[in-house]
């Protein structure tokens, strides 16, 4: 099987701009992409073939093609070869995108920003690890859409990955990734692209399931930072006394936090996330309408038509959503069957 429906597979060195070998035969691959996290590609091959002789750990890179165009590239970061006893020789290849890649770099002298939109607060935590001997990842700027001003205070030694998705989570912070060609985009959430065709039961979806949200409510929250430097804030949702659903309490820590200001902007922005979990969705796309006009990506917004029910909260009338996808897998199997299936929030 040397394609999937619509998407090719290749691999090279990682300090190419190209690949140099597409992967011309694999019994099973995947694609997960994830509005937080990012991208991981997997897929698994034999032993002898070309394109197992040129990936090695850490330094081959993966690219993905949909309809021709560049739809996500990463670093091998794990090769996991298996012999049978029948004589099978296989290869699994692990890679993930170059913004997971930020979880393996640290802050390497104290970051201060005062008064910085939030997006360039990113751009230079990036440009910070990337300057650092053999630290360039060459990640370039792309699209950056300034927004909110922050203040942070980074300390050597704190761990990068984390400290950006931090600063994604707080209210009204900014989304970031690192796509295809390497350019770092950085936006608020609000500016992904809305897409036309509905998600629609029997025309682009083969399946609709609606998650319950009780297990992530919460309408009190106490969280701490630094111990040397802050106070723990605790808050309360307005008319929690009289909520018939009584109290629910979360507590989160971010030790590495040392400004009182970014500690209240956690609190708020975790009890926010809580007294009001959105509506989840899983979505078995049907995979011809998403390689066509039902295209959806992850952080892409969208309207989702839900089926017509006697079970609340939807309500017996069919209705309309508005969406925000933030997960999608794209899977084969060795048959050639291809499935897509997306995680999406109503917003």
């Amino acid at each position: 099987m040397s394609r999937w429906t619509g998407f090719t597979l290749a691999v090279g060195p990682a300090a190419g701009s190209d690949p140099l070998q597409e992967v011309a035969e694999f019994s099973s691959g995947g694609v997960t992409a994830s509005i937080d996290a990012g991208v991981d590609i997997s897929f698994e091959v034999r032993s002898g073939s070309p394109e197992a002789q040129v990936i090695s750990e850490l330094d081959t890179d993966v690219w993905v093609y949909r309809l021709g165009v560049p739809f996500a590239r990463g670093r091998v970061v794990a090769v996991v070869q298996t012999w049978t006893e029948d004589g099978g020789d296989s290869v699994s290849v692990t890679a993930v995108d170059y913004k997971r890649l930020l979880n393996a770099r640290h802050v390497q002298t104290d970051l201060v920003y005062t008064g910085t939109p939030q997006e360039r607060i990113v751009q230079s935590v990036i440009e910070h690890t990337q300057s650092q001997t053999g630290g360039d990842l060459g990640i370039v700027e792309g699209n950056i859409v300034e927004s909110q001003d922050r203040d942070r205070t980074y300390a050597r030694g704190e761990n990068i990955g984390q400290l950006l998705d931090n600063l994604t989570k707080v209210i009204d912070g900014p989304w970031f990734g690192v796509d295809a060609d390497l350019r770092l985009n950085a936006f608020p959430f609000s500016s992904f692209p809305t897409m036309t065709t509905p998600i629609t039961l029997g025309a682009t979806a083969r399946s609709l399931t609606r998650q319950s949200g009780a297990a992530m409510f919460a309408n009190s929250v106490y969280v701490d930072g630094d111990n040397s430097a802050t106070v723990g804030v605790s808050v309360d949702a307005a008319g929690l006394a009289s909520d018939p659903r009584g109290r629910w309490e979360k507590a989160a820590g971010f030790p590495n936090v040392v400004e009182q200001a970014t500690l209240v902007e956690k609190a708020d922005g975790l009890l926010e996330s809580s007294a009001s979990p959105v509506a989840q969705w899983s979505i078995v796309m049907e995979p011809e309408r998403w390689l066509s006009d039902a295209g959806f990506n992850v952080g892409d917004h969208g309207s989702l038509v839900v089926p017509a029910s006697t079970v609340a909260p939807i309500g017996a009338a069919a209705t309309v959503k508005d969406v925000q996808v933030y997960g999608l897998s794209v899977s084969i199997t060795a048959d050639g069957e291809v499935g897509v299936s997306m995680e999406a929030v109503e917003v």
